[in-house]
């Protein structure tokens, strides 16, 4: 998990506000909430804080352990799903969902 914690204190030592950042640069108010939250921002907000406050991207932000220790890929596909087709469904053109086939282990 990504932790902003360190921008809060690169702000507090430019003598940044979040007040200003909204009012002054332009950025929304939800922007600043999704940091505060520890929750996904663009590349794109990250290179603009930096630029604002004159630091390096390493100042704005940490990796919990847990992520830096794991080593696996990230996989986002999952096995697919076979379905039983009912003669119905095979002449209508239809799945029915109704059914799962047992999966085989490959």
């Amino acid at each position: 998990m990504i932790r902003y914690d360190r921008l809060w204190n690169t702000m507090a030592q430019k003598g940044m506000t979040q007040y200003r950042l909204i009012k002054g640069y332009g950025f929304s108010a939800g922007q600043i909430g999704r940091l505060k939250r520890n929750m996904h921002v663009s590349t794109h907000t990250l290179e603009t804080i930096c630029t604002i406050l004159g630091c390096r991207i390493e100042n704005l932000f940490r990796m919990s352990r847990r992520m830096l220790l794991r080593r696996q890929p990230l996989l986002l596909h999952r096995k697919p799903l076979l379905f039983r087709i009912s003669p119905r469904a095979v002449r209508t053109g239809l799945r029915s969902r109704s059914r799962k086939l047992p999966t085989k282990n490959l």
